[in-house]
């Protein structure tokens, strides 16, 4: 019988040394506590995948393709369980919630990382995930999930803007629309 055992020693001293060096370049920043963090190995159409749950991040790599997108994953991963360590719900459950969270890692992971934000033209979009923040996280709409990443990037930028990005783990609905108005009218 012939079998393959994924991945190999090699491969995956390689895999930790790249995330140890992300780690380390951004453990200054990070304020995060005791996180688990394991590792998968899947062929899939990403070079990457981060998954956070609690304080256990899981990093998925694909061995086939280079891994481009593995530090900002990562870091996006670490930057989710720094919200919900900060935030005053226990687990997200509204859209709101979820626009919060995705405000806050872009907006801290675009300060870290040195980045601009460019603001496409959003106002429709807004205006149709501005009607279903009541919705239930599980409802999510994937139409919108794209439009909302880019949509939370303008609202983490105003918050980055006034230096309040720590405000996004205290923040309602209320302040999720007034931003979002105020970025896309």
């Amino acid at each position: 019988m012939n079998y393959s055992i994924n991945p190999d020693k090699h491969e995956l001293e390689a895999v930790k040394g790249e995330i140890e060096e992300i780690i380390q370049k951004y453990s200054y920043s990070l304020e995060v506590e005791n996180v688990e963090l394991s590792l998968g190995w899947q062929r899939f159409e990403k070079d990457s995948n981060v998954v956070s749950r609690d304080n256990n991040l899981t990093v998925i790599i694909n061995p086939e393709r280079e891994r481009e997108n593995l530090e900002k994953n990562v870091l996006r991963g670490f930057l989710e369980i720094e919200f919900m360590e900060k935030a005053e719900y226990e687990e997200l459950r509204y859209n709101w919630q979820e626009i919060a969270r995705m405000a806050y890692v872009r907006a801290r992971e675009t300060n870290l990382r040195d980045e601009e934000i460019e603001e496409p033209e959003l106002e429709n979009k807004w205006g149709q995930l501005k009607q279903k923040l009541d919705n239930k996280s599980e409802e999510f709409d994937e139409d919108l999930y794209v439009s909302a990443g880019i949509i939370a990037e303008s609202i983490g930028s105003i918050y980055s803007e006034k230096n309040q990005v720590e405000e996004l783990t205290k923040a309602r609905k209320s302040d999720i629309i007034e931003t979002g108005d105020e970025a896309f009218n």
